[in-house]
């Protein structure tokens, strides 16, 4: 099986996994054995909720009848610290384990909702001191709320990088533009081509996008341009950085299509603008593949929100809406499951071309 990594979380799983919804639909014995086959067949990422029932239960006992090794994920969605403490302990009692690897805010759906998940009293706060006790691994927060996609994004900028990856159709620049018409902070896009393929390219673009918006910045870096030829990459990044940092404003710099971007000497640039990045910059990059860049020390220093292919498909509600919205009869559930399966693009993508 193809394996992937989570996000910034560093856990390595196979692409194949298993969600715990379905299993509350079977008896039991059934529901055990299904879950241990997965597992010694190779899936080693389990998905399950508070919310789905006798799911945790199901897991525990599975697991109890293999020696394979998972990365297991759980959620609540209580959104006051007492409550989600009491969940995530009956999910570990369920479980039969003391350590759960991902456990995430479940069903975020409205601003009022991420809100109560992030106030001092509410599920971040009691997840974060789960956190320092060994008790869980990583925090997440699923949504199927583009308002609040938009929220992390807004809050992704007290980080430098701002990361939206996925296949194409998954509105990631959709996504990205619409967001910033409800942002105040200055910004500029960069899309790329294949042609781009070259540093002092590169440079010209970043050059005249920050111009654009501080028509005298950068006047030493501008000058690079004028040579016979660029100096190093380590050369271009420390004056560039410098004059950067003295702005002295917030902004945001997009690089849309950056997986199309192909030379070392460009990602060299980048990862060296994350490594030490200008006081004020936001860099959003948008990309169908994995960039070249240092995301792990990114990852491990707290730098970086991620946006993925999961964050932006539909739920099987909102293929529902969308088949009553456009079809004359409605679909039957097995229907609707098959075309979330099948899917190749996310919500805002269909919502583009309405």
């Amino acid at each position: 099986m193809e394996r992937i990594t989570l996000g910034r979380t560093g856990l390595n799983v196979n692409r194949c996994g298993f969600g715990g919804i379905p299993i509350q639909r079977v008896d039991e014995d059934q529901a055990v054995e299904t879950v241990r086959h997965a597992v010694e067949q190779g899936v080693d990422f389990i998905d399950t909720s508070r919310a789905y029932t006798t799911s945790e239960r199901r897991i525990g006992k599975a697991l109890r009848q293999t020696d394979k090794k998972v990365v297991l994920a759980s959620k609540s969605v209580r959104r006051k610290s007492e409550e989600v403490r009491a969940d995530l302990e009956k999910s570990l009692s369920e479980l039969q384990v003391d350590h759960i690897d991902l456990y995430q805010c479940h069903f975020v759906s409205t601003q009022e909702d991420y809100k109560r998940v992030v106030q001092p009293e509410g599920t971040l706060n009691a997840l974060t001191k789960a956190k320092k006790e060994g008790l869980i691994g990583h925090i997440g927060i699923t949504s199927h709320s583009l308002e609040v996609l938009e929220q992390a994004l807004n809050d992704g900028l007290d980080y430098p990088l701002t990361l939206v990856a996925a296949p194409t159709g998954f509105g990631k620049s959709t996504l990205v533009s619409t967001w910033l018409k409800s942002c105040s902070l200055p910004h500029a896009w960069i899309s790329f081509d294949e042609a781009d393929n070259d540093l002092g390219v590169f440079l010209a673009y970043l050059l005249g996008a920050m111009q654009s918006l501080f028509p005298d910045a950068l006047p030493e870096t501008r000058a690079f341009l004028t040579g016979m030829r660029l100096p190093i990459v380590s050369v271009i990044a420390s004056k560039l950085i410098n004059e950067l940092d003295e702005i002295g404003r917030d902004f945001i710099l997009v690089l849309d299509d950056y997986h199309v971007i192909r030379e070392h000497p460009i990602h060299e640039l980048v990862s060296l603008l994350l490594q030490y990045p200008p006081q004020g910059m936001h860099l959003v990059i948008v990309t169908r593949l994995e960039p070249q860049l240092s995301l792990g020390l990114l990852r491990a220093r707290n730098q970086v929100t991620e946006i993925r292919a999961q964050d932006l498909r539909f739920t099987l509600a909102e293929i529902a809406e969308l088949a009553t919205q456009t079809l004359a009869a409605p679909l039957t559930e097995k229907m609707l499951a098959v075309l979330q399966k099948k899917q190749r693009g996310g919500r805002l993508d269909s919502a583009s071309r309405r």
